[in-house]
């Protein structure tokens, strides 16, 4: 430690103190700038990121605005294509409204094209537009579709690559991310998706005729917006929760959106069921698909003020954070500037104050004090400085008596002090050291040279200094002190020590003489003693200690409180105690064999309490050796651990069965399902998959309550259980909806089960002392005809519940029929 501080020592030794401490004030109040600097800079970082945002977001609602028209100037294109009259007009108007909004994203361009690096790209699809214009309609149907597809995906990807070079896609706050996700990226996904059917149906309308090829198509499509839909209002509700007040702004385009869309795709699956009977044309569905897509745009259009409101907030706090970081900043760096130069001024007084007086000690005035009014280490220096100067006059008064009796009463004072077996030091009555022995000195590791410079506080901690004070005093009225102590060694280590002084008159005066005995051996034996007993006793943990016999020779108190059986009624039996009879004799050899083998062992087992009751514990067997290696004590170390067991069971429950119903949940479900597809993969047959939703559901939970909903699910699930056979599957999704799966092939078997569900689910049901009647609505899809996998089952499934709920409700529907 020397050789490391002994640069710095040489160094501040050639300063006075005032350059000393102004160098050390330097050097403390460096890195205070510098935290203050990176934390302003920080805050610098986070605005900076917040603008970028900003000035991504601007380039959104202009990008929406022109995929809005492409998308509508794709569908009126087919319309034309199909012999439309009304779609050229249309056309041009759409082709205006473009150009207007590509002089706006110029602008845009100019202004942040270079930092976003999106000029190219949006010099290319400027390119791809004014192509688009001229091929809309002097092409065929199918590439004029395709060259708007390409074109609103670029819009797409420029969309995401302004996205990400603004930082959009990286924001830190969940509330945004959810917002700019949903904005950039599904958003967009669900217009494209809407915009494409909306083309496709109002084809199909116009032609009055629907190709095998449209078909598909337009079911795909049809399957994705629902998806995306999903999707969309997934995200949505995850920024709406972490920011409700945005959640009363939302909610009206959110309805509003599923609405419109709904009735679209309504329509659009009326195209799918009934093609030879089509029965609106292209312009109405035209119409239709536009007003859809303009509910999507509003919907964005309602996300993207709140979007930037949240921005320009968290920038504001940003701003008002680096303020008053810089505020705190400067008064922490006043305020300690202002002590260190109170500290510094009050130590150089204190310094000149000590100076003053070591030079009238050397110029011959031994009656000199140092007053100090501090209570810090300079006033213990000046107290020993004072003790120093009583010493020194003392000693000069001892001089000019008889050195004669002196020296011989030395004679007899040195040999009674090197023969003693114990620390012996004599001090003055204020505690200056003036002789000690070999023995003090072998204790304390100074020589007594060194020990001669000392004080008797500089051999204790300073938390023992008031109570050798209190001795001193103690002693200077002629009292004895037996007590014990702690004292400081030259290395600093800290022992213990049994004390006895008191005060010798001799005919120059009266001096303090200590015995001291090293007890700190003892002291560590008794607290390690103390130790063991405290954690023995103390630990929840049952223990239980045997001999190499395997006789029981302690146990604890946890031991008791565990199994029932007191000190007394343990010691000296075997652990076979508690042995529980749910293990096989080969399991304790093999227990035994493994602690002997390896000196340890753990794991789970049962045990018997002393009233009977069996319970799992957790144990661990420790061996304690002899000095030869042969076994002398088994310690077993075990707790309870039934809660454990219990927790794992009802987790395992609620991740499989429905809390309200007790029915199999959606993730029991579709594991079952998928084993079912298994099964027929290998045995072949087949079995029939139910989607049951019951009619009229929330007209029960606005009108009663939910209490009374929930008490209508757990009937219908009693009810739904006793409709189907042992084998068989009935399933809650949530909500309303109930799933069924019947391990049959049979068709007429399965429509005799629907049918029952049917009329089960219709007879009156007593909810509170109110009648109440509600129906269902039965989809039924078939494996393997009506799908090969776990996802087409269920929406066929679905599908075909669509069309029970349309065709009045209370009946249940085949998806092949």
């Amino acid at each position: 430690m020397k050789n490391l501080l002994r640069p710095a020592v040489l160094l501040l030794n050639r300063l006075s103190y005032p350059h000393k401490l102004a160098f050390i004030g330097f050097v403390f109040f460096l890195p205070f700038v510098v935290a203050g600097y990176l934390m302003v800079s920080e805050t610098g970082d986070g605005i900076a990121f917040a603008e970028r945002e900003l000035s991504g977001l601007q380039s959104v609602r202009p990008l929406k605005k022109l995929m809005r028209i492409a998308q509508e100037h794709r569908g009126t294109a087919q319309l034309a294509l199909h012999g439309d009259q009304d779609a050229p007009q249309r056309l041009e108007q759409l082709e205006q409204m473009a150009g207007e909004v590509i002089q706006e994203l110029d602008a845009y361009d100019a202004k942040f094209g270079k930092t976003m690096k999106s000029s190219e790209e949006w010099s290319q699809l400027k390119s791809r537009w004014d192509e688009l214009a001229r091929k809309a309609v002097a092409v065929s149907a199918e590439e004029s579709f395709s060259l708007h597809n390409a074109f609103v995906e670029c819009l797409q990807n420029l969309m995401s690559h302004i996205s990400d070079a603004s930082g959009l896609s990286l924001d830190p706050a969940l509330d945004t991310h959810y917002l700019v996700f949903a904005v950039t990226y599904p958003l967009n996904q669900w217009t494209e998706i809407l915009g494409q059917a909306r083309a496709l149906s109002s084809i199909v309308a116009q032609k009055q005729v629907l190709t095998l090829g449209e078909r598909h198509q337009l079911s795909k499509l049809v399957g994705e917006s629902q998806r995306v839909a999903a999707k969309v209002n997934a995200d949505l509700e995850t920024a709406l929760t972490l920011t409700p007040e945005l959640r009363k702004r939302m909610d009206g385009p959110l309805k509003k959106t599923k609405s419109v869309v709904d009735v679209f795709l309504a329509s659009a699956e009326e195209l799918l069921l009934h093609p030879n009977g089509i029965k609106q044309n292209g312009q109405s569905m035209f119409r239709q698909g536009t007003l859809a897509v303009d509910a999507v745009y509003n919907l964005c259009e309602a996300t993207l003020p709140a979007l930037q409101g949240a921005i320009k907030a968290r920038s504001d706090r940003l701003v008002a954070k680096r303020y008053w970081l810089l505020a705190v900043g400067a008064v922490a760096v006043l305020l300690a500037a202002y002590l260190f130069l109170a500290f510094t001024s009050a130590l150089i007084q204190q310094l000149d104050a000590l100076r003053r007086g070591a030079r009238a000690v050397v110029e011959g005035d031994l009656r000199t004090q140092v007053i100090q009014d501090s209570h810090d280490e300079m006033a213990t220096i000046a107290y020993f400085f004072n003790c120093m100067v009583d010493s020194l006059r003392y000693q000069m008064a001892k001089v000019t008596q008889g050195e004669a009796a002196l020296r011989k009463s030395e004679e007899k004072y040195r040999a009674l002090m090197g023969q003693a077996n114990d620390a012996l030091l004599v001090a003055g009555l204020e505690g200056r050291l003036l002789d000690a022995n070999r023995s003090a000195e072998k204790m304390l590791g100074y020589s007594k040279d060194e020990l001669l410079q000392l004080n008797a506080l500089d051999l204790h901690p300073e938390d023992e200094w008031d109570r050798v004070k209190e001795s001193f005093q103690l002693l200077r009225g002629g009292g004895f002190v037996n007590s014990e102590f702690q004292m400081r060694r030259k290395d600093g280590t800290v022992i213990s020590v049994d004390a006895t002084g008191a005060r010798v008159e001799y005919e120059d005066g009266m001096l303090v003489v200590a015995i001291f005995r090293d007890i700190s051996e003892r002291k560590r034996a008794e607290e390690q003693l103390r130790l063991a007993a405290t954690v023995f006793e103390g630990t929840a943990e049952g223990i239980m200690i045997t001999d190499a016999a395997g006789v029981i020779v302690s146990v604890n108190r946890a031991f008791s409180e565990l199994t029932g059986y007191d000190s007394i009624e343990a010691i000296g039996k075997t652990p076979a105690l508690l042995k529980s009879g749910r293990h096989l004799a080969s399991f304790y050899r093999e227990m035994w064999q493994e602690s002997l083998a390896t000196g340890s062992w753990q794991g789970e087992m049962w045990d018997r309490r002393k009233d009977g009751a069996l319970f799992p514990a957790w144990l661990t067997i420790s061996v304690v050796r002899n000095g030869d290696g042969t076994p002398r004590y088994f310690v077993g170390i075990f707790s309870d651990i039934s809660l454990i067991k219990e927790s794992q069971r009802r987790i395992e429950y609620l991740a499989n069965f429905d809390a309200l119903t007790g029915l199999p949940n959606r993730n029991l479900f579709h594991d079952r399902l998928k084993h079912a597809i298994a099964r027929v993969a290998r045995q072949g047959d087949g079995f029939a998959l139910m989607f049951i939703d019951l009619d009229n559901f929330k007209a029960v939970n606005d009108s009663l309550g939910h209490d009374a909903g929930d008490l209508l699910l757990q009937e219908a699930a009693r009810r739904l259980e006793k409709c189907i056979r042992d084998g068989d599957t009935v399933a809650r999704l949530g909500g309303d909806e109930f799933t069924v799966l019947l391990e049959t092939s049979d068709g007429a078997a399965v429509a005799r089960t629907a049918q029952r569900i049917v009329e089960v689910l219709a007879e009156t049901f007593i909810l509170q002392g109110s009648e109440i009647h509600v129906t269902c609505s039965i989809g039924i899809s078939m494996h393997p005809e009506d799908g090969e996998d776990d996802q087409t089952l269920m929406k066929n499934a679905d599908i075909a519940m669509y069309r029970a709920k349309q065709r009045g409700k209370n009946s249940f529907q085949f998806f092949g029929d």
